[in-house]
């Protein structure tokens, strides 16, 4: 009977039922202001802004997160008995303190905050850091969540990007070279090229027609010609390959010989 009076009493006591009281209250408290942020700032604007405010909305969210843990965990240990405000009084030494062993996360947070202001990327954009080319997927306090094509994440501190190249802020101008035979005119070559451009500027996702440039160089056994395809940046790598099939095909059609490598064999008597 004293066991389960013990029992009774403690589910009773504000040691049993304020920590989940709090708990839940920090959960539900976190959706109802996410929603209300995500209300306030995303609205039918165009897609960049959407982008933006989108990567604003969890940027915050991540800040209300650790303020309302750390409110929690002062009402859960001021329940136990612990003494909250002398805790509170020695923050300021506490935070000289952490701010030596926590300077990198600082630097993280502010450089996140930087991420944002200075408009470097938001999340949906295709960037590049570094060599890793891929879709930024998460933007937190800390780090950032870039994916690749190949779905391979790389993580990465936000105090450590200050190199980016961002692929989706404007249209991507996709240089596209083809090797054709010496023995074809430039005229014939021209004119073909004109209709694969024809067709490559009915494709989706390409934002103004192609422009044909010219020679780019002449090598050994082959001319180098040059266009250019305008798409949207996130379609890039697919409108490139679509154009190359394009061009070999309209190629095939017209009779314009590629050059490729040949060998010519001799059975040693005099020619």
């Amino acid at each position: 009977m004293m066991n389960i009076e013990k029992i009774v009493d403690f589910i009773s006591s504000p040691k049993f039922y304020v920590p989940i009281i709090v708990v839940l209250s920090c959960y539900l408290l976190m959706n109802i202001l996410s929603r209300a942020i995500k209300r306030m700032l995303i609205t039918n604007t165009s897609k960049l802004e959407d982008k933006k405010r989108n990567t604003i909305v969890v940027l915050i969210s991540s800040v209300l997160k650790y303020i309302l843990i750390l409110v929690g965990l002062c009402i859960i240990l001021a329940t136990y008995g612990v003494n909250v405000k002398g805790i509170l009084a020695g923050l300021g030494i506490a935070g000289a303190i952490a701010g030596l062993a926590f300077q990198d996360m600082l630097k993280d947070i502010i450089s996140g905050c930087n991420i944002i202001m200075d408009n470097y990327f938001i999340i949906g954009d295709l960037v590049q850091i570094n060599d890793f080319i891929g879709y930024v997927i998460g933007l937190g306090l800390k780090n950032t969540k870039v994916r690749d094509f190949d779905g391979n994440i790389l993580i990465i501190s936000n105090r450590e990007i200050s190199h980016v190249i961002n692929m989706s802020q404007k249209h991507a101008s996709i240089p596209i070279m083809v090797d054709v035979a010496y023995e074809e005119t430039e005229e014939n070559v021209k004119k073909s090229l004109a209709k694969a451009m024809d067709r490559i500027n009915k494709l989706p996702n390409i934002v103004k027609p192609c422009e044909y440039l010219g020679i780019e160089s002449m090598n050994d056994s082959s001319v180098t010609y040059i266009f250019r395809v305008h798409a949207k940046p996130d379609s890039k790598f697919d409108m490139k390959r679509k154009a190359l099939g394009i061009i070999k095909e309209q190629f095939d059609r017209d009779g314009i010989k590629i050059p490729y490598p040949q060998v010519e064999v001799h059975n040693g008597k005099k020619l």
